[in-house]
């Protein structure tokens, strides 16, 4: 078996795998997606067919396989991020460009949902209408049946139509009640229902805004717990925006300052001009008109004469403010906003609770960004790789010796139990080749980001060579025989330090994000395991006698998932404690309490102090 089998065995063995996924969801929905994981599958047999051009086949397959998932859900990513800026024109644009990636009907699906919300965004209601029918009379996967509602929503909310955002939102929620019903599990109120089954949260948080632009604080209290954010997996983004605009319509200035301080430093997507515009919401709110006058005006001259549909809606917020401050000499202090000075200040706490709790698990699932040891790690595989493997590509006969001496000495044997120790950690560093050095460069940045943003620098590299030499013993212990490189054991010992590390996470994740995180992480053990055991049953000898031949070191990788799991079961877990959070000032958030602590522990109040200076170090 050469290096390029080990990339053509994937391929084939995903693109079946995706061929079963896709067939759930049926033949009619799936075809285009099938069609193309039918190419790949095609491609993939090829190449194992032609030895002599298999490399090709390897290439072409990744490239078909990496544009039909990868480059696709970049597109999609692309799209959301436009929309969220309200930029529909872009948003279509790379909708286009998902519809050459998406075969089928899912292609077009997503097309017409952005040239829907476009239409809202243009006024063009009757068009807009059309497509909603349009799929509201087509069968769709119940994966994605909630997104037609969800971007209506998301048009009407551009088009300002609060009270279309509530109706279909309230039409939603009669429905998830008539359904509980059946299941004999009907809720008193939307907060029970949360507790039964979880409600579409893409639905739930255009009605927040709604409700808060209507004044209606307690219904959009109610739809923010209800879209249960924490269990959602929204990205940093996402939520920095859902809770600007929540805390900006309920008039909580400190709140909204804290996180547009945050998304600065996190340098969110949203410009200036963006922040700057809730900013001023909020003013006007809490009824600082003078304040909110001055933010939109500065909005407006920041923003771009292309952004029209940003500066339309600042304009009209900019015309109201001044007919405020017109009136507000002759009013007296706003009486309802006083009498409703209680529900918001509830609405605040509420929010600012489940806010802290979105921002910790988003900071735990995103994995550090920048992961020092991870990136030292990689750094140094990659600088060995180059000075001991690529000289025996060298004619020069003193530099081919470099090649031979570092491998001779360098690589895992079985001399390691006569005294020659050093091979349980050399061999980590060592790697047959350029595929070899790549697969294993992907997995431990993959999953080494996760792994040391929980467990921390130290603890990590500790989890990464205690794996690798567990794992070499292991290896050495039943295969002797068989000489061994690569950093794989390791890796896959990462990979079982953050199995353990999601299990122990249980009073920070919640569990619908910890069944998501340890399923997929369970079915990609097995089949790391399935495939070793596979591809060693069918080429017994590695091609014996090819430069190339490579044979898997199944029980060292198996080694290293146990090995690493067990550590990552024993080595002590960072305190948890949202960079977010850190921003927002903590002292914003006294009644706020870490997952198991209970309300009037002083010590819980010293601990998430303590952590922040800490995380702050």
């Amino acid at each position: 078996m050469t290096q390029t089998t080990l990339w053509l065995l994937p391929l084939v063995a995903g693109a079946i795998l995706g061929l079963i996924n896709a067939g759930r969801a049926g033949w009619r929905w799936s075809w285009g997606t099938m069609l193309q994981l039918g190419i790949v599958l095609i491609i993939g047999s090829l190449g194992l067919q032609i030895p002599k051009y298999d490399w090709l086949f390897a290439i072409v397959g990744w490239i078909f396989l990496l544009s039909f998932t990868v480059f696709a859900r970049m597109q999609m990513m692309a799209m959301t991020q436009a929309l969220g800026l309200l930029r529909t024109d872009k948003a279509v644009s790379s909708a286009k460009m998902l519809r050459l990636l998406m075969w089928g009907p899912p292609g077009v699906f997503w097309l017409d949902l952005i040239r829907m919300v476009d239409a809202y965004a243009k006024r063009d209601l009757g068009l807009a209408d059309q497509i909603y029918d349009k799929w509201a009379r087509t069968p769709l996967p119940k994966a994605i049946a909630n997104s037609l509602d969800a971007y209506a929503m998301l048009g009407l909310l551009v088009n300002r139509d609060w009270h279309g955002v509530i109706q279909r939102y309230e039409s939603a929620m009669a429905r998830y009640k008539q359904d509980l019903e059946k299941q004999g599990a009907a809720p008193e109120n939307a907060k029970d229902a949360k507790n039964k089954v979880r409600f579409p949260s893409q639905i739930a948080i255009p009605a927040v805004r709604a409700y808060n632009e209507l004044g209606m604080t307690k219904e959009s209290m109610e739809a923010l717990e209800l879209a249960d954010l924490p269990s959602s997996g929204y990205a940093r983004d996402s939520l920095d925006t859902i809770f600007l605009s929540y805390f900006a319509l309920i008039g909580d200035c400190q709140t909204t300052n804290s996180v547009v301080d945050g998304m600065k430093l996190r340098k969110s997507s949203l410009p200036d001009f963006g922040r700057m515009y809730w900013q001023g919401r909020c003013q006007l709110s809490s009824g600082n008109v003078p304040e909110a006058i001055r933010y939109f005006e500065e909005s407006l001259s920041k923003t771009p004469a292309t952004d029209k549909t940003w500066r339309e809606r600042t304009e009209v917020q900019l015309a109201h403010a001044r007919m405020e401050l017109q009136q507000a000499s002759a009013q007296n202090p706003n009486a309802e906003q006083d009498s409703h000075a209680e529900i918001r200040a509830e609405a605040s706490r509420i929010a600012r609770e489940i806010m802290f709790r979105c921002t910790i698990v988003a900071d735990v699932m995103g994995g550090k960004k920048n992961a020092r040891a991870v990136n030292a790690l990689v750094l140094i595989i990659c600088a060995i790789f180059g000075v001991t493997y690529l000289p025996r590509l060298s004619n020069n006969e003193s530099m081919y010796d470099i090649y031979l001496y570092t491998y001779a000495y360098g690589v895992l044997r079985d001399t390691v139990f006569q005294g020659e120790f050093w091979r349980l950690i050399t061999y980590q560093f060592l790697h047959g080749g350029i595929s070899h050095l790549v697969m294993n460069v992907v997995g431990l940045v993959w999953f080494g980001r996760y792994v040391e943003n929980i467990y921390g620098p130290v603890r990590f590299l500790l989890i990464f060579l205690l794996s690798g030499v567990l794992s070499g013993v292991l290896q050495m212990a039943l295969i002797p025989d068989l000489p061994v490189v690569g950093a794989s054991g390791a890796v896959l010992g990462v990979f079982g330090a953050g199995a353990a590390a999601t299990i122990r996470l249980k009073h920070i994740l919640p569990p619908a994000v910890r069944t998501s995180e340890l399923t997929w992480m369970g079915v990609m053990a097995v089949t790391q395991i399935l495939f070793d055991q596979l591809v060693n049953y069918l080429f017994p000898s590695g091609n014996a006698g090819s430069t190339e031949a490579v044979r898997i070191a199944a029980y060292a990788h198996l080694g290293g998932m146990l090995s690493g799991f067990f550590l990552g079961w024993l080595m002590p877990i960072r305190r948890f404690i949202s960079g977010g959070v850190i921003q927002m000032r903590t002292a914003q958030f006294p009644e706020i309490l870490l997952p198991g602590q209970s309300s009037g522990d002083q010590a819980s109040q010293t601990s998430i102090k303590t952590d922040v200076r800490d995380d702050v170090k």
